[in-house]
């Protein structure tokens, strides 16, 4: 609900600390619990609650495993694809640029330059949105104005900067 989509800009940085908390406490066992490795014999509940219940509590709760372990994944999968579920791949991208890895951010970067599958370049571009750092997001603001790109596509990084109050003004 309404709790869950606190905006930064709603949000005071002295009362953070206690919302991350919150969110580890309400949903931290079950999300650990899912995981980020799909099962061949899962529900239909199970794999369309889990991408949302891990990326709130990586992104919102700021669980350290959870975020270290989708920063890995994240990498892997800029080499091969098929080291994230295909039902994961963007939550999982989502969640590494939340930590504001500055190699992943180059990487991802690099890769969407070159990415000819149009549904990897999406995921690609919605993780760049998810960065929130001025300079990683003032480095990849470029990439809207990119000849070779589709601006429909890429304009997801001018987006992602408008709507966080540390980036706005970018």
């Amino acid at each position: 609900g309404i709790a869950l989509q606190i905006s930064g800009d709603l949000l005071s940085e002295p009362l953070r600390p206690k919302y991350e908390g919150f969110i580890r406490d309400t949903f931290g066992a079950r999300a650990l619990k899912l995981g980020l490795t799909v099962g061949a014999k899962e529900s239909e509940d199970v794999r369309l609650s889990r991408p949302w219940l891990v990326s709130m509590l990586a992104v919102q709760g700021k669980e350290p495993t959870l975020r270290a372990r989708s920063l890995l994944l994240a990498k892997g999968w800029l080499k091969d694809r098929k080291a994230v579920h295909a039902d994961l791949a963007g939550t999982v991208l989502h969640m590494a640029a939340d930590t504001e890895d500055a190699e992943f951010h180059g990487a991802l970067v690099a890769a969407v330059k070159t990415e000819q599958d149009r549904a990897d370049r999406g995921r690609m571009f919605g993780a760049l949105s998810g960065f929130h750092d001025p300079a990683l997001v003032k480095a990849q603001l470029p990439l809207v104005l990119e000849k070779d790109l589709d601006i429909r596509e890429a304009m997801q990084v001018l987006w992602g900067a408008a709507g966080d109050y540390r980036t706005r003004q970018l």
